[in-house]
């Protein structure tokens, strides 16, 4: 009973919040009001027939409060909502305990529940509860239905059931699903009866569907899903058996035309002997024989199709149980909003629409921090407080919104507030007070790159830490849980007027659009949302640059590379003249993986690794196509890890020789165990000619195309010397040497500063920077 009560108090908490933040800004809204009291007056009920008299008292008051404001009597204000709030908080705390915690804590707490409950009724003007009032509520209280089926409204005096009614919990569970701890936390747990509609920004309405819920737990939900995607291709592979049943009638009949033939034959030899008898009995049983292989191929069909049919409707309809209402995962926000704008002290009027767009459970359920993180750095970096948006001219109350839609296949969040928007000087400032660029380097990047520096771990703008903000984690938060889940953020930025931040994630995780394609002759499989493009580029398009493969798209030189090499597999077949080309990247970086052959767009059903195999490079996960061949699911920035990896190892490989026979024409010397050096320099011609003398005297050699490049390339490749230019984007040549000095791996490597600036102040600059 306690856990049924629990669930109704969950319920009906989320109701109260969500209402009592609507009547603050409309305190006379009937609808809101009654569906206020009627939630404090259920849980009253229900914490009756659990013994939790804390409970009662508190739900009592904020009944008879809300009321004396349903009958004029007082007008609630913002103090008085807190009041309202700070009492749901007081009952959620109360059936967040079990039966005889939750007493214990009851004991604990009762002088503070009882002030509580003091403040209710001082809130009431003299007079407002006289008799009459409290004889016509006493009455109503008598005739009202219990809160829980099955339950007596006085336990004490063994009162019979009454039948459930509205806003109750379900009225039968069996003992291991309310026993079932481990999946408390996961279960689906809903009214008999749907609640009143929720009323979004938009003035739109979620009608709930009238129909009845049931408890399941997330494990028999996951185990139905994945049984229902193994029928779905069990049942696939009967179009292929019936194709080939097919070909076998096909047979038949050029059986039969054969001993047509041989009929007449013996028929124009005039043999109607025993021969002749024979082959009359045979072809009569083949007609028999093909009439009825014709009537079960028939029938055959139309059973695969009805169970194709069916396969594909019952997974739809699992699928459709993993999918909820938007609402689900942000019915706390409004409260979150309110609270901590009240406590900035700023105004603000909160949107939520889309609150019908269906979201997977899972992806639901990892929106939740983040965007908790996202509206607090809203409101607390974002708005301004009253006075400076007035003296900025514009309106006292700010607007922060919420949107949620489906658009291309994709789920669409866009965050989004009128505030003061990001300052792109003051960003710049942070990263060169953190030591995260140079100065010149700041200055060259974008204000879209600027503003991807907010997604590093511990990075944040704010002068001071405080309670909402100033850690920064909010953002980093952010970013891991999109790349997480093949996710994309966008920010778009207006100083002085706001900023948007729009979240594009997969609808479901259960089921993804994929580029099926063949890699060392087998099945893999690109997530659609992350490619860029996929492409046939003739082989005479394709160029090279420093020893490797590029082609030309949209004015961009994008790189190619193997698959098959990267995944170090044999690939299969000869090399053609066209080739099939994925372009995968992220931001600005992009590559083009070269596959053996393009199996075409399909929809898979995600399996997840075997947890046993523990993390396998470069695979996100599995599935399964129509015949049961398995494919492999690429997790795209793995895979892009990769590239980079075989990019660092690639140079030491191909070695002196290859670059030296293909560029200078000389043999190089010969030498065991060569040392190894990296050539850090942005100008690739200069990077080139230094390539190519180390080289030719038989040093391995590798490369890097700026300071950051190169420290990433220091880092993995144990060099023996480091070269390295002064003036390069994204870190200069002296503050990678100051990094390198600082490594405690690293410190010892020897490094030459190479430049074209012939003036003893930058000399001194790299000595003192700790150049070699």
């Amino acid at each position: 009973m306690f856990d049924l009560f629990r669930q109704e108090v969950e319920t009906h908490a989320g109701t109260l919040n969500r209402v009592l933040v609507n009547l603050e800004e409309t305190p006379e809204n009937a609808q809101h009001l009654e569906e206020a009291m009627r939630a404090s007056h259920s849980i009253k009920g229900a914490a009756r027939v659990v013994h939790a008299e804390n409970a009662v008292e508190l739900a009592h008051a904020m009944e008879d409060l809300l009321v004396a404001a349903q009958e004029h009597k007082i007008k609630l204000n913002a103090d008085l909502i807190d009041l309202l709030l700070k009492g749901v908080d007081s009952l959620s705390e109360i059936a967040s305990y079990d039966e005889a915690a939750a007493t214990e804590f009851q004991t604990k707490m009762a002088g503070s529940h009882h002030a509580l409950a003091l403040q209710f009724h001082a809130a009431l003007s003299p007079g407002s509860l006289n008799h009459e009032k409290h004889e016509k509520q006493e009455n109503r209280e008598n005739s009202a239905p219990p809160a829980i089926p099955g339950s007596p409204e006085s336990p004490k005096n063994g009162a019979a059931v009454k039948p459930a009614t509205e806003n109750t919990a379900p009225a039968h569970l069996d003992d291991d699903q309310c026993n079932d701890e481990a999946n408390q936390d996961a279960m689906i747990a809903a009214p008999a009866k749907p609640l009143p509609a929720v009323q979004t920004a938009s003035g739109k309405e979620l009608e709930s569907e009238k129909e009845n819920f049931v408890r399941v737990t997330s494990n028999n939900l996951n185990t139905l899903m994945g049984l229902a995607g193994e029928y779905l291709v069990e049942a696939r592979w009967l179009a292929p058996f019936a194709a080939n049943m097919q070909r076998q009638k096909k047979s038949h009949h050029e059986v039969g035309r054969l001993l047509d033939k041989l009929t007449e034959v013996v028929e124009k030899n005039g043999d109607q002997g025993a021969y002749g008898k024979m082959l009359q009995d045979l072809k009569d049983r083949f007609v028999g024989c093909r009439t009825d292989l014709a009537d079960r191929i028939e029938a055959f069909e139309e059973y695969a199709h009805r169970t194709d049919n069916l396969s594909n409707r019952l997974y739809r309809e699992v699928l459709s149980c993993r999918m909820r209402p938007f609402a689900d995962g942000v019915k706390h926000l409004p409260r979150m909003v309110r609270d901590l704008a009240r406590s900035l002290e700023k105004k603000v009027r909160f949107e939520i629409t889309g609150k019908a767009t269906e979201v997977d459970r899972d992806i639901l359920q990892k929106l939740e921090a983040p965007l908790n993180h996202m509206l607090r750095n809203s409101l607390d970096h974002g708005l301004e407080t009253p006075a400076e948006r007035k003296q900025s001219g514009k309106p006292e109350t700010g607007t922060l919104s919420l949107h949620a839609f489906h658009r291309a296949g994709m789920l669409s969040i866009v965050i989004e507030d009128d505030g003061r928007g990001i300052d792109i000087s003051r960003l710049k400032k942070k990263i060169i007070e953190k030591g995260l660029a140079s100065a010149d380097t700041v200055a060259r990047l974008t204000e879209s790159e600027l503003i991807d520096f907010l997604f590093l771990p511990g990075f944040s703008t704010a002068t001071q830490v405080t309670e909402v903000s100033g850690r920064g984690v909010g953002l980093d938060v952010v970013r891991d849980m999109l790349a997480g889940v093949g996710g994309v953020i966008r920010v778009e930025n207006q100083f002085g007027q706001g900023i948007r931040f729009h979240l594009q994630l997969p609808l479901t995780l259960s089921m993804i659009r994929t580029l099926m394609v063949k890699v060392g002759g087998e099945a893999y499989a690109f997530p659609l949302s992350r490619i860029e493009r996929s492409i046939m580029v003739p082989r005479d398009e394709i160029l090279l640059v420093e020893g490797r493969p590029y082609f030309t798209f949209n004015d961009c030189n994008i790189g190619l590379f193997e698959a098959a090499e990267v995944l170090e597999v044999m690939p299969e077949g000869e090399p053609a003249d066209v080739v099939p080309v994925v372009v995968i990247g992220n931001k600005n970086q992009f590559y083009g993986v070269m596959v053996e052959r393009f199996l075409g767009e399909r929809q898979l059903v995600v399996r997840p690794n075997d947890p046993r195999l523990g993390r396998v490079q470069d695979i996100s996960s599995t599935a399964l196509m129509s015949d049961g061949t398995p494919v492999l699911i690429f997790d795209v920035e793995d895979f892009i890890q990769s590239i980079n990896n075989y990019l660092s190892g690639e140079s030491a490989r191909r070695g002196a020789s290859e670059i030296s026979e293909l560029h200078m024409g000389e043999k190089p010397l010969k030498i065991d165990n060569a040392p190894r050096i990296l050539v850090v320099e942005d100008s690739m011609t200069v990077r080139e000619t230094e390539k190519k003398l180390l080289a030719a005297a038989g040093y391995e050699v590798c490369t890097a195309v700026d300071g950051a490049d190169g420290l990433q390339a220091a880092r993995t490749g144990g060099f023996d010397l480091i070269i390295s230019d002064i003036d390069m984007p994204r870190m200069s040549g002296l503050e990678l040497v100051k990094l390198l000095r600082g490594d405690a791996k690293l410190a010892g490597v020897p490094v030459i500063i190479c430049s074209y600036k012939n003036r003893e102040k930058d000399r001194q600059m790299g000595i003192d920077a700790g150049a070699d």
